[in-house]
């Protein structure tokens, strides 16, 4: 038995100093995940935090984990894109209202308007895909992060990365039914 097991069977009996012993050496990994994706300090510990709180629950209901590291860095992903998706539904939607509030449809251009709707359908699609798909897509195209810093970030090789997030965006093509997305053509990728 690894001494990750170990520290998870001592968790589960009671002992609080054991789930700090497991999560310690991950937590300056697991903000930095969180903040490469949400490049916010505050929505970064929250993340965490969030991720700490599910993953006590976990270990106390008995989850088993094959890797503890590998499903914590995934819990930090996720729940950092659930703190994305919000605020992202929030401002596109406060920015849409706000369009349609302040501004007369009738006096802003067609194309304006087409842009406005094109980029909430975009990240409505994103936000559809599975976990990973949707990890990629948005350190890759809206964090700008090269393939090898997010297969430092998702634990995978380069050439995984690569494979996944070309898979990702046929995924998202056939959700957006458009041979207008703005991204970059698979030869482009760093």
């Amino acid at each position: 038995m690894d001494h990750t097991q170990e520290l998870i069977i001592q968790c589960r009996s009671g002992d609080k100093q054991a789930f700090g012993q497991l999560v310690t050496p991950f937590i300056q990994k697991a903000y930095a995940i969180a903040f490469s994706i949400l490049k916010s300090k505050e929505s970064a510990e929250d993340a965490v935090q969030n991720s700490l709180l599910e993953s006590y629950k976990n270990i106390m209901a008995g989850k088993e984990f094959r890797s503890f590291q590998n499903w914590f860095f995934s819990l930090v992903t996720s729940r950092s894109l659930d703190i994305v998706r919000r605020s992202s539904k929030e401002r596109t939607n406060s920015e849409y209202v706000d369009t349609i509030d302040t501004v007369d449809q009738t006096s802003l251009p067609l194309e304006v308007i087409i842009e406005k709707e094109e980029k909430l359908g975009l990240l409505e699609k994103i936000l559809a895909l599975p976990d990973m798909d949707r990890v990629l897509i948005i350190l890759y195209y809206y964090q700008d992060l090269s393939i090898r810093e997010i297969s430092l970030l998702v634990n995978l090789t380069e050439g995984a990365v690569k494979t996944k997030l070309f898979r990702a965006r046929n995924k998202l093509h056939s959700l957006y039914k458009s041979n207008v997305l703005p991204f970059k053509k698979v030869g482009e990728i760093k």
